[in-house]
Parts: C-alpha cells; structure tokens; sequence
C-alpha cells in the first residue's frame, strides 16, 4: 500500500491509481461533520520506518486512533 501525508498534515491512501484523501471514521450523531484524517488528531501518530533485516524489507508504519497502518511507500510533504 502507498500512502503520504500533504503539506496540511491530511493522511492520503493510492487507490488504484488516485489518491484519495482519508475521512475520519469517527462521529458521533451531534456531530454529523466529516473530517479528513491528519496530524490535527492527538491520535494521529509520526510514521515510523520498520525494518526488517530477515526479509531485506523497509516497511512504513502509521499508528492512528483505530488502526496501524502499514505502507511499503510512504511520503511526508509537511
């Protein structure tokens, strides 16, 4: 999976051969306003390069209020 951050700090996802911008998943009924996922949140974590010397693999790692993300290419543009 390819993913960047934008010079915003919003989080993009390749989708076939666009990005597209990622909404955040989470709402509550009082709040019926989508936002995009970013560096805005306090659950939005730094992306970490992984590692791994068995496999000769360097993977991309994205902490975030639901899930773990992982890449095999990652751009930060802020």
């Amino acid at each position: 999976m390819k993913g960047k951050i934008d010079k915003r700090g919003y989080l993009w996802i390749l989708r076939d051969i666009y990005y597209k911008e990622e909404m955040c998943p989470i709402r509550t009924p009082a709040n019926k306003i989508t936002f995009t996922c970013g560096d805005w949140c306090a659950l939005f974590g730094e992306p970490e390069l992984v590692i791994n010397e068995e496999k000769h693999t360097k993977l991309w790692q994205l902490n975030l209020c639901h899930r773990t993300l992982i890449f095999d290419e990652f751009t930060d543009e802020r």
